[in-house]
C-alpha cells in the first residue's frame, strides 16, 4: 500500500510540474497585456507615459526572461504571495481568505447531499437490476451528468421561487455568523454541486 501511495506521489510531481507550466506560458502567449490594461483608459488612450510603462514592466519582472518569471511565479506560489489584485488593489491571498469559509461550506454541504442522494439510490439500483427504478434511475444519473452545475444550480433556484416563493438572501452569511442563515445561502449551490456529484 505504501508502495502505491509513494508511486501515485511520484507521479503527481511531474503532473503538478506540467499543469504549472501550461498555466504560466498561456498567461504569457494569450493576447491582451497586463500592463496594457494598466496604463490605459476605457477608451484606449494612454495614461501613462512609455518610461511609466517601462517602470511598471520592470517592478512586475515581467522584462526578465521567461525561466526567471517562472521561477518567480512558482516561489511565490509555495510562499503563499501571490501579489495583489490589479483592479481591487487587494492582495490576492485576502480575496481567497474572504471566499474560502463559503467555498468550504459548499463543499462540506455537496459531500453530504451526494452520500445522501448516492448511497440508497445505488443500493436500490443494485439490489433491483434492469427494473424500472434501475432506468429511471440511470437516466437521472445520466441528465444530471451531462447539465453543468451552474444550469443546475440555476434551475433549481427558478423552481424553488415559482414553486415554494422561496427567496434566498441575497447577502453572504457566515456560518459562525448564523448557521442557519448561512446554510439557507449555500443550499442551492450545495444542492445543484451535491446531484451532480451523487451521478
Amino acid at each position: 500500500m505504501y508502495k502505491y501511495i509513494f508511486r501515485r506521489v511520484l507521479i503527481a510531481i511531474p503532473t503538478l510540474v506540467g499543469v504549472s507550466l501550461v498555466i504560466f506560458f498561456f498567461m504569457r502567449i494569450l493576447p491582451g497585456d497586463v500592463v496594457d490594461a494598466m496604463v490605459t483608459d476605457e477608451t484606449g488612450a494612454m495614461v501613462f507615459t512609455e518610461q511609466q510603462r517601462e517602470s511598471i514592466n520592470e517592478s512586475l519582472g515581467l522584462n526578465r526572461p521567461l525561466y526567471v518569471q517562472y521561477g518567480g511565479w512558482m516561489k511565490d506560489v509555495f510562499t503563499g504571495d501571490m501579489g495583489y489584485s490589479f483592479w481591487t488593489k487587494i492582495s490576492v491571498g485576502e480575496h481567497i481568505r474572504r471566499r474560502a469559509p463559503m467555498t468550504i461550506e459548499i463543499t462540506v454541504l455537496s459531500l453530504i447531499i451526494s452520500w445522501v442522494i448516492g448511497l440508497p439510490v445505488g443500493i436500490l439500483a443494485a439490489v433491483n437490476r434492469n427494473s424500472i427504478g434501475d432506468y429511471f434511475s440511470r437516466g437521472i444519473v445520466i441528465f444530471f451528468l451531462a447539465v453543468p452545475s451552474f444550469y443546475a444550480a440555476l434551475g433549481f433556484l427558478i423552481f424553488f421561487v415559482l414553486v415554494f416563493t422561496w427567496r434566498p438572501p441575497v447577502d453572504v452569511i457566515f456560518f459562525w455568523q448564523n448557521p442557519i442563515q448561512s446554510l439557507y445561502v449555500a443550499l442551492p449551490a450545495a444542492v445543484a454541486i451535491g446531484t451532480g456529484m451523487a451521478a
